[in-house]
């Protein structure tokens, strides 16, 4: 519902979990606001990414840092052609079927497509998402194709690439609050395009 001061700077939220969502007067009107907010009533928790400081060359975490998904920094006042990045779209449970896990040293050749190319009840697409469990560590990652068209065509960030994120989600239906996701990579076509965790043997990941 609407509520606030529009003289006031702040724009709208959500009950995590729940079900509802506020929003400071006119700012309901963004449908960019209403689908931020309603991520948050399903449980969604922030997209971020890291920023190196310009004043001390430091990283910093930005809490809104990934413009490829709604749960990012968005527009508060034109609606956007944007959906949501790998975490996100493997936690909502929408693509189950076009969804591959690997666990540390499996390998897996083929191609990805973008969320906006599945198909419904097709199990022989491909990929949507490919979840890698990494050893030894709380984070999993999270390969996926931010293909930049339909409703996904004003993508902030990533567009028409394979976007690694990384996430401690402990499963599709962990409910954990400020669980955010992390760009680790955004990598365009071509062989030379390739990244990796920068450790050896056993523990190495390529992508």
């Amino acid at each position: 519902f609407s509520a606030g001061d529009p003289s006031t700077s702040w724009v709208a939220y959500a009950a995590f979990g729940g079900s509802y969502s506020v929003y400071n007067n006119e700012k309901i009107v963004s449908a960019s606001n209403q689908v931020h907010e309603l991520g948050h009533n399903l449980y969604l928790s922030h997209s971020s990414d890291y920023a190196y400081s310009s004043s001390d060359g430091n990283r910093e975490f930005v809490e809104y840092g990934d413009t490829s998904c709604m749960m990012g920094y968005g527009t508060t006042d034109d609606d956007l052609y944007e959906c949501f990045n790998g975490v996100k779209n493997f936690q909502l449970g929408w693509f189950d079927d076009a969804i591959v896990n690997l666990s540390q040293g499996d390998n897996f050749t083929g191609s990805l497509k973008g969320h906006v190319n599945y198909v419904v009840d097709d199990a022989n697409q491909d990929p949507v998402v490919i979840k890698i469990d990494v050893a030894n560590n709380s984070s999993s990652l999270y390969i996926s194709f931010n293909h930049a068209v339909s409703y996904n065509a004003e993508t902030g960030e990533g567009a028409d690439q394979i976007m690694i994120h990384s996430s401690e989600l402990s499963g599709k239906n962990d409910v954990t609050f400020n669980q955010y996701s992390y760009i680790e990579a955004i990598l365009g076509g071509g062989v030379g395009n390739l990244w990796q965790n920068g450790l050896a043997g056993a523990d190495r990941i390529g992508v």
